[in-house]
Parts: structure tokens; C-alpha cells; sequence
């Protein structure tokens, strides 16, 4: 007997070894839940994870110390660990899901979905985030024959490293001398 009264389009396992199911629900096992819930290593409901998502989740990821990074049909938010949102996260996508989010580590982010733009700028399906502090940075770019032209909004008073790599893996990116 399915426990979920609803679709499940997202899973994800925490450090701790808790599982996160996120879709389109309203209820676990009789128990109300909102789109997202939380199950400890023994398969019960984490009820310390309190959250209540107004739309459904399309894509899941840990972030560091307990937080999760939650697609959802207009973009992508943070989640406490106690599954409260970020109000100083949000990614807003327009009218297309993040479904995909894959933690980079060092503070970066790849999402891919069904969305046209990121933040207002271009970027059909698939867009890398650079997290400086809590506001997320979206590195731009555009190909011009053989050349590729880089920008990246930034914040004043602060130093940044333009780096460079073959693969998406956290552990390949190299300084370029400026």
C-alpha cells in the first residue's frame, strides 16, 4: 500500500543518513505533510522537520550543515535544518522547474530543468551558481565564433578567482591568470 497520497518527483539522502521525498502530496501515512517530508534512518517521520511547501518540489540536494536545496516549478530555495526556508535564498526561474541540483561543493551549484532564464538572464536548462554570502551569483556567458566571453555580477569590496575546468566535478577547477 503506497504511504504517499500523492507523486514523489524528488529524492535525496542527508549526510545523517535521513532520507528526503519531495512531489506533489499532502499526507504520509495519514499524517499531513506539504509536498516535502523528512524520514529518519528508521523510516518514521522526522517530526523535528517542520516545513509546508506551497508548490511542489521537483528536485532535491544536501547543502552544507544541514541545509537542502529545494527545486521547485519557479526556482530554487534553501531549507534550516529544520526545514524552515532561507529568506535570504531564493533563485527565481520564471515559469520553469529546477529539477536537477547538484552540489558542487566550495559553494557552488548546478541546476538543469525546464526553465528559459535564471535570475532574468538566459540560460535554457541548465545554469551554475556561485553562492558569495548568502545571495547566489550566476556566472554569464555567451559564445562568439571560436571565443567565449565571461561575466559575472559581483559584490563591491570583494576579491574574486576566475577559474576554469574540462569537468563539472568539485575538485577540477584551476585559477586563470588574469
Amino acid at each position: 500500500d503506497w504511504p504517499l497520497d500523492g507523486a514523489v518527483y524528488a529524492f535525496a539522502m542527508q549526510a545523517d543518513g535521513k532520507v528526503l521525498i519531495g512531489g506533489s502530496f499532502a499526507a504520509i501515512h495519514d499524517t499531513p505533510v506539504t509536498n516535502l517530508v523528512r524520514l529518519n534512518t528508521d523510516g518514521s517521520i522526522d517530526t523535528t522537520f517542520k516545513t509546508a511547501l506551497p508548490s511542489a518540489v521537483t528536485g532535491l540536494a544536501p547543502g552544507d550543515s544541514g541545509t537542502t536545496y529545494v527545486g521547485t516549478g519557479t526556482g530554487l530555495l534553501r531549507l534550516n535544518a529544520d526545514g524552515t526556508i532561507d529568506p535570504d535564498f531564493q533563485v527565481d526561474t520564471g515559469d520553469g522547474a529546477v529539477q536537477t541540483i547538484a552540489n558542487l561543493g566550495n559553494g557552488r551549484l548546478l541546476i538543469a530543468g525546464n526553465f528559459d532564464q535564471v535570475e532574468g538572464m538566459a540560460r535554457p536548462g541548465l545554469a551554475r551558481l556561485i553562492l558569495a554570502t548568502s545571495v547566489p551569483r550566476i556566472l554569464n556567458w555567451i559564445r562568439i565564433g571560436p571565443m567565449v566571453r565571461l561575466s559575472v555580477p559581483t559584490l563591491q569590496n570583494k576579491s574574486y578567482t576566475l577559474e576554469r575546468t574540462d569537468s563539472m566535478g568539485p575538485a577540477e577547477w584551476t585559477p586563470i591568470e588574469t
